[in-house]
């Protein structure tokens, strides 16, 4: 099992960074592109994502007001300038937020809830760090056990929406964890992996009635290339022609996510903007660019935020197939094996939310 997550070196090359964890999964490397052309930012952020996304014209003083999102991953600063609501930190098997990755779950939440980069950014945050840190596993690595109690914690909590960004493999734990989230009517987002193939792990297998059409899986787009990234896993099934009829894709090559002040993950190309000094309140405001399909899916995850809070009659299930239904075609016509729907469209999700019937 691996984080999905890649970091771009210093010379430009990606490299994958992954954890021994229990086997299996859908991990490995990651998202493609270069620096996007874009004017001097006067600030330490880069949104342009969201306008990838049809997201850029949200009011954001209220976009996802009311509604509760839950991130499984391993190592939160919640002490982030993206996070001024101060999320509540759920320490799940001895995990520890300040040993070895311990930025990644930072990021992943910045791009569904953060203030300046989420898509969500007034949702309730509720964060579940997964890793658990002992002599077997020093750096707090994520664990498919751990995540599966995560998860699990996270139902018990009440969200409308769980996203994780850990490589799951598919076995009794995982699938029951996933399974009760359905049953609980939560909306869960799963990440496709960068290993540039087909689908595997427990990404493959959403599919499944059990899971009752509650449950998307997001490959990583790479604007620069107008395609997914290069080693974006695919909406294809490993090695079967089954297509996961939940794929969609969002941005994910060279993005900018929060991270602590440190850089925890590997090297950076650069800020993402202009320098931050922390703030007064010991809060710090480091952001890099990165890519991987970990940042993609929690953009998707914060789309399903924004119907829920627009529709709360609508179930888990429906609020998935508006989000398919309303993506921006990529690839040959109609939902295919590659591109699965397209490219995340949020705007057209609530317009489709919105006359649901």
């Amino acid at each position: 099992m691996s984080i999905n997550n890649t970091f771009i070196s210093a010379a430009g090359a990606l490299a994958v960074i992954a954890l021994a964890g229990c086997g299996g999964g859908g991990g490995g490397g990651g998202g493609g592109g270069g620096a996007p052309a874009a004017p001097a930012l006067t600030t330490p952020w880069d949104a342009s994502h969201l306008a990838a996304i049809n997201a850029a014209q949200l009011d954001r003083s209220t976009a996802g007001q009311g509604v509760t999102v839950a991130v499984v991953d391993t190592g939160f600063q919640p002490q982030h300038d993206e996070f001024p609501g101060s999320p509540t930190l759920t320490v799940v098997n001895g995990g520890n937020h300040q040993a070895g990755f311990r930025d990644h779950g930072t990021g992943v939440a910045s791009m569904l809830a953060g203030a300046n980069l989420g898509v969500a950014p007034q949702a309730m945050l509720q964060l579940y760090n997964s890793g658990t840190a002992d002599q077997n596993n020093p750096d707090g690595a994520g664990t498919s056990s751990g995540a599966a109690d995560a998860i699990l914690a996270a139902v018990s909590d009440g969200p409308t929406v769980i996203q994780t960004s850990i490589g799951l493999p598919a076995n009794a734990r995982t699938r029951d964890a996933l399974e009760a989230a359905s049953n609980a009517d939560i909306v869960t987002v799963l990440t496709a992996g960068n290993d540039g193939t087909g689908l595997d792990g427990l990404a493959a297998e959403i599919g499944d009635p059990r899971y009752s059409g509650a449950v998307l899986v997001v490959g990583s787009f790479d604007r620069d290339a107008d395609d997914l990234a290069a080693n974006s896993n695919i909406a294809t099934i490993e090695g079967t022609s089954d297509v996961s009829p939940a794929y969609i894709a969002a941005p994910g090559a060279f993005v900018c996510i929060a991270t602590d002040d440190t850089g925890a993950i590997g090297e950076a190309v650069s800020t993402c903007g202009a320098p931050a000094a922390p703030g007064d309140d010991g809060a710090v405001s480091a952001y890099r660019y990165r890519g991987g399909t970990s940042y993609s899916a929690p953009q998707v995850a914060g789309a399903a935020a924004l119907i829920r809070q627009s529709r709360p009659d609508l179930s888990a299930s429906e609020v998935v197939q508006i989000i398919i239904d309303s993506a921006g075609d990529l690839g040959a016509a109609g939902y295919d094996g590659i591109y699965g729907a397209g490219l995340l469209n949020v705007a057209a999700a609530l317009d489709a939310a919105a006359a649901a019937p």
